[in-house]
């Protein structure tokens, strides 16, 4: 069959009629030629069957006649004497004896030209360079196509130009139309310019227009799906921004916002819990009162003001309360609303895939590494609850993504967010841009974006190759102020009489072979004031590696000193260590001590459960604990362990609000004695100065800390 696209010398239409008669005649018979029977085609001709089934009647020409009938004369005994004469007729007009083999390659080439389909859009392939390559191009250009590298196919989206492309596609240049297609082409094309559901969001779709882009800047609450490339907005978006664009709203979407508008009319519709302002603090019925004038809340008191309670108070009467927090305090947090929030359900969620959505009345209390990576639509009025949320600083870390989705469902159906963290800045201020941004409260504070706040708290791109480099001494004034306007932090000093500190130094022998660093080493150590920022570094390592020895040298006489402290009086001690093989000295001691001295001795770890920690922590404030050894990174949030007035640190952690949280867990609202604490270092060497390096770090902190 000829190859031209735009045949010339058409063939007439009766001709072409018959020649597709005889072959369905023929072909009805037909077995696929699995016997030598006499009947239908032969195994080559199948090939040619296909062919003439697929090719548009309206393109045959008169040498395509020609050719086919030539073909068809070896079945004469399959047809009648007036067919088979008027076959003849024909195909005398046929000069290329190679007719069958021509029309057979054409046929191979016509397989590799498809139109598939994916979701709205069809997909065109076709091989490089092939006969007609420019003209297939040209037709899918015109209708608007692109071309997807990574699949290699060309993608049309579900329109009236395309459907007119793959109609002429299909109907002149022999495209195959998948199942999935041919639905997609009997489909009534969607609007260009139109707004569908994703999720909980609305996906703005439209061919690229300038103008459309600059208007999607203005709308509040816009992110770019890159891998869809579509513009994402929430349900509470001002559509009106769109209106010079005729989008048409499809089903979908309008029934989202309905769903939307009524689940935030249930979200304002409430009544708040009454609370007896004479059993709180002032600066608690204070915050109490400030959670609950907004949807987006970031509460910074110090440690130890009672955020709990603040919070669960805040609560309104029958609420659908979803409260996020470290493993170890989701006990502590159940107990809590048994205590202050009665009418109040605590249910404790454990393990991946327990997610759900609380009902009225609930208290869903989870910790952050088992949020959901698709928690669904929120249903309306929940209020989410994430204390210690320092621990979604890092934007790279999957539980991070997962609270900000979590975060933004509830926020999409009118729920409020309210967070809460005692030390928001661990390391430098960009941890505390991470904690705005998980509040919500970002732009509220920065419209412009991240680079305003980092320069008016210090941030320079001075470093290697332009990174970003933290400077307290550079710190704007008005950078406090802004922060207080977006958010409510009080210090224990201004708030609240709590007992005094003291801080001792416990100076112990350490042999010079126990953790050895190079004279070079040494010399870091002693000019570094942030010794994580050399974290990555091989000096890093052999530093952690040291740090990590001198802990074990130190443990036990770590519990030497404690036990002599305890039998000395003045009630039960707490050690903390960085390191949990510190431990070990303790959990070996555990029976002998008790046995004889009567004295017991707990550990708790990153590897103790929620449940184990919860009956600890109980036992210890029950006055059953002597002594209560315990990791910084298990023991620095939420738990209150006022029981006892002294704490002994074998190591401190990098960070010195880590260190400050570890300490608050005996000096909070409780408390009637001075707290002491002690400290062990060595004499000399490694100790001295990574202490030294930690207190430098505390003074730069102290002057960050005070500005926020």
């Amino acid at each position: 069959m000829t190859s031209k696209t735009n045949p010339t010398n058409l063939a007439p239409a009766q001709d072409v009629d018959f020649i597709c008669s005889i072959v369905e005649d023929i072909g009805e018979a037909c077995d696929g030629a699995l016997a030598r029977d006499g009947v239908g085609f032969n195994k080559p001709d199948q090939i040619f069957v296909d062919l003439v089934r697929r090719y548009p009647r309206e393109r045959w020409t008169a040498a395509d006649v020609a050719s086919a009938a030539a073909n068809l004369l070896k079945y004469h005994g399959q047809m009648s004497a007036a067919s088979h004469k008027r076959l003849k007729t024909l195909a005398a007009e046929d000069t290329d004896p190679r007719a069958v083999r021509v029309i057979a390659a054409r046929c191979r080439a016509a397989e590799r030209l498809k139109v598939a389909a994916r979701g709205d859009a069809f997909l065109i392939s076709f091989p490089y360079g092939c006969e007609g390559f420019e003209a297939f191009k040209s037709v899918v250009k015109s209708a608007g196509g692109r071309w997807q590298p990574y699949d290699k196919v060309w993608q049309l989206p579900h329109a009236a130009a395309s459907i007119a492309a793959v109609r002429t596609l299909t109907s002149q240049h022999l495209f195959g139309l998948t199942g999935e297609a041919r639905e997609l082409f009997e489909t009534e094309p969607l609007p260009a310019y139109r707004i569908e559901a994703r999720g909980d969001s609305l996906a703005v779709i439209s061919p690229f227009d300038r103008a459309v882009v600059d208007t999607m800047r203005l709308i509040k609450g816009r992110r770019w799906d890159g891998a869809a490339k579509i513009n994402l907005i929430p349900t509470t978006a001002d559509l009106s921004l769109l209106a010079p664009f005729n989008f048409e709203i499809m089903p979908c979407a309008r029934k989202l916002i309905e769903e939307n508008q009524a689940a935030m009319v249930e979200a304002d519709n409430i009544e708040w819990h009454a609370f007896d302002a004479s059993k709180l603090y002032p600066h608690q019925a204070a915050g109490i009162e400030y959670l609950r004038g907004r949807k987006c809340a970031l509460l910074r008191d110090e440690m130890g003001l009672g955020k709990t309670i603040q919070a669960l108070l805040a609560l309104p009467d029958n609420a659908r309360a979803l409260v996020v927090v470290p493993a170890s305090l989701k006990y502590n947090w159940a107990a809590e609303c048994a205590k202050w929030r009665p009418d109040l359900s605590p249910v404790i969620l454990s393990g991946g895939g327990s997610f759900r959505w609380p009902e009225p009345g609930e208290l869903v209390i989870l910790n952050y590494d088992i949020l959901a990576d698709a928690p669904g639509r929120a249903p309306g009025g929940v209020t989410l609850i994430a204390d210690e949320v320092q621990l979604v600083k890092n934007n790279k870390a999957q539980r991070t993504k997962r609270f900000r989705i979590l975060a933004n469902a509830v926020s999409r159906t009118g729920g409020r967010r309210w967070l809460m963290t005692g030390t928001p800045l661990l390391r430098n201020p960009a941890d505390l841009w991470a904690v705005m941004l998980a509040a919500g409260i970002h732009r509220e504070a920065y419209p412009s974006g991240f680079e305003t706040f980092a320069y008016q708290w210090g941030g320079r791109h001075t470093g290697y190759r332009g990174a970003l480099e933290w400077d307290h001494e550079l710190i704007d004034p008005v950078a406090g102020p802004t922060l207080q306007s977006v958010s409510l932090g009080r210090l224990r000093a201004n708030v609240i009489d709590l007992p005094a500190k003291r801080h001792a130094v416990h100076t112990v022998e350490v042999p010079d072979n126990v953790a050895p660093l190079t004279d070079d080493e040494l010399k870091v150590l002693e000019s570094c004031d942030d010794i994580e920022a050399l974290r990555g570094k091989p000096i890093f390592e052999r530093i952690a590696a040291a740090r990590a020895k001198l802990a074990q040298f130190k443990a036990p006489l770590a519990l030497d000193l404690a036990c002599e402290m305890v039998e000395g009086g003045g009630g039960p001690i707490i050690v903390f260590t960085a390191h949990a093989t510190a431990l070990e000295p303790f959990k070996e001691a555990q029976a002998p001590y008790l046995v004889a001295l009567n004295k017991r001795i707990e550990t708790l770890q990153g590897s103790d459960s929620a449940e184990r920690r919860a009956e600890v922590v109980e036992a210890f404030q029950a006055g059953k604990i002597d002594i209560l050894a315990l990791t910084i990174g298990v023991g620095q949030v939420g738990l209150t362990l006022t029981k006892s007035c002294r704490m002994l640190f074998i190591d401190r952690d990098w960070s010195p609000a880590v260190n400050r949280q570890a300490e608050d867990r005996i000096n909070r609202i409780g408390q009637d004695r001075t707290c002491d604490y002690t400290t062990m270092v060595a004499a000399r060497g490694v100790d001295r100065l990574i202490a030294a390096s930690i207190a430098r770090k505390a003074e730069m902190m102290k002057h960050v800390e005070g500005v926020a």
